[in-house]
């Protein structure tokens, strides 16, 4: 009976070595599908992030004069407006309606680039800004995106140190001793005066250079795709846990990348409205956007007419805000 529960015992001690053994294997079989996946979305984002970079330069290029002769149609067209201002036959209701559209037109000109804009922005935020303190009998300081304000409300300049991301801290601290053992492993393996040979010698220095680049960067994926190439991942075995978790918020920073990219960053409209795998279909886009431009300055010198004339800007107020 004693031989029978030894029996018993051993294997169940196998299983749960086996277990143990496939669990380690599965880890690092993850860790290089997701060192992959890295690699795979950094260039993919890289190459999405050249083109359109190079995209918002051609378009910039080809818009260049257009939108010069757009800026000062639209400038034009509010001089035009600010005379109204001095005219005591508009009633005050009018007169707020014109600096409204006075405002609305120079913000639309300063955010496409045309710095003229922004006195004329800034003289009537002004204006506003000094009413506002009259009405209320109180002091506000003028706050918009063409000058500097307070922080938002219960914004702390210094953490607090019960915070609890005193427990990231710490969780920190013991990836950076990590990154750290393996970074001297590297550079003990990958040292070039080990080499005799002189081209060697200079590959391992290059090697080295972003070994030490990456370690200084905090950079977990390429220390551990030197680890993966050179020193095998048994270097890591029983700590992939960790490193799987920074990978993790690695591949979440690359999506999120990507996101910006295509939605919501300075170069999404450029993604929106030109980008395209097909570069016919990039040059009809261009050719859209310069047509909608031309269309806009035809707008603003029909635009000019109506200002230029009181009785035409009257009726075109009761017809914008009725």
């Amino acid at each position: 009976m004693n031989e029978h529960l030894h029996t018993d015992f051993d294997v169940d001690r196998s299983l749960v070595l086996l277990a143990g053994k496939q669990e380690s294997v599965d880890q690092k079989f993850n860790l290089k599908m997701k060192l992959r996946k890295i690699e795979k979305l950094a260039r993919d984002n890289s190459i999405l992030r050249a083109k359109l970079e190079g995209l918002r330069l051609r378009l910039d290029v080809e818009r260049h004069p257009l939108l010069l002769k757009f800026f000062q149609a639209r400038l034009d067209n509010l001089e035009l407006l600010e005379l109204h201002l001095g005219q005591v036959t508009l009633k005050r209701k009018e007169k707020e309606l014109i600096i409204q559209l006075i405002i609305q037109g120079a913000a639309e000109i300063w955010q496409l680039g045309e710095l003229r804009a922004a006195a004329i922005l800034n003289r009537y935020l002004d204006q506003g800004s000094e009413d506002e303190e009259d009405d209320d009998g109180a002091s506000k300081e003028a706050q918009g995106p063409f000058r500097e304000g307070p922080g938002p409300r219960g914004f702390r300049e210094t953490p607090d140190e019960d915070h609890p991301g005193k427990s990231a801290e710490a969780a920190g601290a013991g990836l950076a001793l990590e990154l750290k053992f393996l970074y001297h492993k590297l550079v003990k393996l990958l040292h070039p005066d080990r080499e005799q040979d002189e081209a060697r010698k200079q590959e391992k220095t290059h090697l080295l250079k972003k070994v030490s680049e990456a370690y200084q960067n905090s950079d977990v994926h390429t220390l551990l795709s030197f680890v993966a190439d050179y020193l095998g991942l048994g270097e890591i075995e029983g700590r992939i846990g960790l490193y799987l978790k920074e990978l993790n918020k690695k591949i979440k920073r690359l999506k999120d990348e990507k996101l910006e990219l295509t939605r919501w960053g300075p170069l999404a409209q450029i993604y929106r409205n030109v980008y395209s795998r097909n570069p016919a279909k990039v040059d009809l886009r261009i050719r859209a956007q310069l047509e909608a431009l031309r269309l806009q300055i035809k707008e603003e010198r029909s635009c000019a007419e109506i200002y230029a004339d009181e009785s035409y800007l009257k009726t075109y107020l009761r017809k914008v805000w009725p």
